[in-house]
């Protein structure tokens, strides 16, 4: 009888638990979904970006560029709120990084995003996107369902998609270009430069680089530092050119897994790169996680793979193994690029404290290659490797506009 009392017991405690934990996820749905309304309500989260910036009242234009190989890029261009857009005014061009794109420099709070800020300083500011992510999916005569189509990495980015970019923004501006790069935004500008490509060279103002990456053989930390030592070669030779890191197919999902969590929300990113909350601004979690990843080549990030590989600085095309590099660049190593032939640039750069991926080894090897392109280097304490575009601390921002004004 005692031993039946004290099951009973345990039933009923164990139904009264049941009961206050059905009423407490009710609660956490019900609040979750209120915030997702909000954001929803004030344009936030699924609203493509020309759409997003109407809503805040930008005037927004949009380009197609169209690079010498077929790839078909989004630009899109924007100055002061409430304002239409005039010639005149000093442009600047934003690169965002790998998997990101141009959703990347206003995702932020109003009043914190990189692009807006610039905007309403009187800016003409213009944000690109490269090759393979959801704004430049398209081709002259390809199709993102077709292996051609991706078969590139940040080399094409850098010697294809830039020129393109700059020489169309030149052409509408009748202006020297001022560029923004983040990661490899940075990279793809500084191996432009170092080619000495005539519609970069030409058209390029001065250079901010934000995170800079040209070498990674230092790089630890995280999933991705980890990567480093493991020979994907082999994978890519047997698998067919494909799409990675794809957009997300729910959109409303990931917005309500941030707003519930910001630790789920942010899981990934801490694994992969050994960052945490504090280095995002966690009430924007929602809208960062429904526009990234962007998307890209696997071929691309199996080339930053290769970068990591590296025992010494030094920062090469895509390599295929001994006979394919023989037949595609007719000699049995893959081509090295020489960042120390850049001359005659006006280089800027912003680095974080707490950046796992832009590490002080690698950019002090950088910063000797670059020599008196350099111009400004500075340390932002506490900033991380995406804390320039969506942290709560982008006064980094002010010494972009005091040396470009």
């Amino acid at each position: 009888m005692v031993a039946r009392s004290a099951l009973c017991l345990i039933l009923v405690a164990l139904a009264v638990f049941a009961a206050e934990g059905f009423r407490i996820k009710k609660f956490i749905v019900d609040k979750a979904k209120e915030a997702f309304d909000d954001f929803v309500e004030n344009g936030d989260v699924t609203l493509p970006m020309k759409k997003y910036l109407a809503r805040l009242k930008y005037p927004v234009e949009v380009h197609d560029v169209t690079t010498n190989d077929g790839y078909i890029l989004t630009l899109f261009r924007i100055q002061a709120k409430g304002s239409s857009i005039v010639a005149g005014k000093t442009p600047v061009l934003f690169q965002h990084g790998l998997i990101a794109s141009s959703d990347t420099w206003i995702i932020n709070d109003e009043a914190k995003s990189p692009g807006l800020i610039l905007a309403n300083r009187g800016y003409d500011v213009w944000f690109a996107n490269a090759r393979g992510n959801y704004h430049s999916r398209r081709h002259v005569s390809l199709n993102p369902k077709d292996a051609a189509f991706w078969n590139f990495t940040w080399s094409e980015m850098a010697e294809k998609d830039l020129p393109a970019t700059f020489k169309f923004i030149a052409g509408i501006t009748q202006q020297k270009v001022n560029y923004i790069g983040h990661s490899q935004g940075t990279l793809s500008i500084f191996v432009a430069l170092s080619l000495g490509l005539p519609d970069v060279v030409q058209n390029v103002g001065k250079v901010f680089a934000l995170a800079p990456i040209a070498y990674l053989h230092h790089l630890k930390q995280g999933l991705i530092g980890q990567a480093g030592p493991f020979d994907l070669l082999g994978l890519v030779q047997t698998t067919p050119y494909s799409e990675i890191l794809a957009p997300s197919g729910s959109k409303t999902r990931d917005a309500l897994i941030c707003i519930v969590s910001p630790e789920v929300c942010n899981l990934g990113t801490q694994l992969a790169t050994g960052e945490g909350l504090h280095c995002v601004n966690t009430k924007r979690l929602p809208y960062v996680r429904t526009k990234n990843p962007a998307g890209t080549s696997f071929k691309n990030v199996l080339h930053f793979q290769q970068m990591m590989v590296e025992k010494h600085k030094i920062l090469r095309r895509y390599d295929y193994g001994i006979s394919e590099n023989l037949r595609v660049y007719g000699q049995a190593e893959a081509p090295v690029y020489q960042l120390n032939q850049i001359s005659g640039a006006q280089i800027y750069l912003f680095l974080g404290s707490d950046d796992h991926l832009s590490i002080s080894k690698d950019v002090n090897d950088l910063r000797n290659d670059l020599g008196n392109n350099v111009k400004f280097v500075r340390t932002y304490q506490g900033l991380c490797h995406g804390s320039f575009m969506y942290g709560n601390d982008v006064s980094y921002i002010k010494d972009i506009i005091s040396n470009l004004e």
